[in-house]
């Protein structure tokens, strides 16, 4: 068994640089609570520093990814433009057990080039791949990424916990379910569904460790540093389309004011966006949500806080809920 196995939780670009990626504050607070040694590598957002304002402009545009994605530009632009800006990355974390890394189809390439690099100095990593890429490409990505130990196309939060205390007690990863790897005969063995849908009420604070937040601050649009808030998963509604209608789940209004009164005091922001589909899928809790909020405002709890997040159509979100919500700190 090893005494501290380290972890390095990634994030390669394109992605949004306008708060810190939710999902790294999350693995790294719930490795952290189970003792291990965990480090976030925003990847992403150190790569956009060393770029001029119309770089990053260009690059990270809504439509940007085609540049990163795009083979030709890729090899062309990308790799010559960044490669030794990544050349640090890529010998720190080799020098991990673990490294995970969080993908994206506008983030897929970057991902492949940087993971298969850190491989190759250490054939010894365990590379994980999570995310939203994984959802489409399955079990089937692995036979062209020989050095990914495994993917993970459903939730991670308490899939990453089990990987890594597998690791830790050198037990292989056949017995955690969920998961995608490779078999003794070098085929894809998936390991069984993992049914239990996870609580978002319980899962940890987000905790982004040694990043500096405020190197957000210029990327949002009121040039202040952001933190993302998750107070629920999936959307109650049915269009047939999408991935997110199958199961709904939402945070307590005690647990999100709890969690944004301690992300507030930790970091000394007041800003706040939300990543869920919809806000108010819950009426019941995000009323509650506004009235708690808005009364610890008033009574100096809290100072005003600045939210945001995308809400669906409802007949009492009147006029009367709106003022309310405003003065609970929602500008949107």
């Amino acid at each position: 068994m090893k005494v501290s196995t380290k972890v390095a939780v990634c994030m390669c670009p394109q992605w949004s640089l306008e708060s810190p990626p939710l999902s790294l504050g999350m693995f790294n607070s719930t490795l952290l609570n189970c003792g291990f040694d965990s480090k976030i590598f925003d990847i992403n957002l150190k790569t956009a520093k060393v770029c001029n304002v119309e770089e990053q402009q260009e690059l990270w545009s809504a439509t940007g990814h085609f540049l990163w994605t795009n083979t030709h530009s890729f090899n062309e632009r990308i790799v010559p433009r960044f490669n030794k800006d990544w050349e640090n990355f890529i010998e720190e974390i080799s020098e991990y057990d673990i490294a995970t890394f969080t993908t994206y189809f506008s983030n897929i390439t970057v991902t492949d080039y940087i993971s298969k690099k850190i491989f190759d100095i250490n054939p010894n990593i365990h590379i994980f791949y999570g995310g939203p890429y994984c959802w489409s490409s399955r079990g089937d990505a692995l036979y062209h990424r020989p050095w990914v130990k495994v993917l993970c196309d459903r939730e991670g939060d308490n899939i990453i916990k089990e990987l890594v205390m597998s690791y830790n007690l050198g037990n292989g990863y056949e017995k955690v379910k969920g998961i995608y790897i490779f078999d003794d005969q070098n085929q894809i063995k998936f390991t069984g569904d993992k049914y239990d849908v996870v609580d978002i009420n319980n899962i940890s604070i987000p905790d982004w460790g040694d990043l500096d937040l405020n190197e957000y601050a210029p990327f949002t649009y009121n040039k202040n540093p952001h933190i993302p808030l998750q107070g629920s998963r999936g959307c109650i509604a049915k269009c047939t389309f999408c991935a997110e209608t199958r199961i709904y789940r939402y945070k307590t209004a005690d647990i999100l004011v709890k969690e944004i009164i301690e992300l507030e005091k930790k970091y000394k922001i007041n800003n706040f966006s939300f990543v869920d589909s919809l806000i108010n899928g819950s009426m019941v809790q995000f009323k509650k949500l506004i009235e708690t909020l808005s009364n610890l405002i008033e009574n100096g709890t809290i100072k005003s806080l600045n939210m945001g997040g995308y809400a669906r159509i409802h007949k009492d979100m009147d006029d009367k809920l709106m003022k309310k919500a405003a003065k609970a700190g929602f500008k949107w």
